[in-house]
């Protein structure tokens, strides 16, 4: 994505804003995928679940990962997904100018 980022609008290094764009989406999708590939159970304590990892790499061999979350902590990582979900867009939608007449054509 970065580099046709950067065919596209003929530049040869990345903006500030378009790096930090980009670890914003890393992060997200790090939070993402902590959410979704784990295993999820209801905590023994009221209003809270448990997250379940577990990980088995040649370097680190057999982890096993456990957290407490309450519901308002995924919601929240949700909100942080969507907000940078929207300032993707937005920053796509001005730099492309998508949208409007002067649409690249190139």
């Amino acid at each position: 994505m970065c580099s046709l980022y950067l065919y596209r609008l003929h530049l040869t290094e990345r903006p500030e804003a378009l790096k930090a764009l980009l670890a914003k989406l890393h992060q997200a999708e790090d939070r993402r995928n902590t959410i979704l590939h784990s295993y999820w159970v209801k905590s023994p304590e009221c209003g809270k679940l448990t997250r379940y990892k577990y990980t088995a790499k040649c370097a680190k061999g057999f982890v096993h990962h456990t957290e407490d979350l309450h519901p308002e902590n995924i919601e929240a990582i949700a909100t942080e997904i969507r907000s940078v979900a929207n300032e993707f867009l937005s920053h796509f939608q001005t730099a492309f100018q998508i949208g409007n007449a002067n649409t690249p054509t190139d």
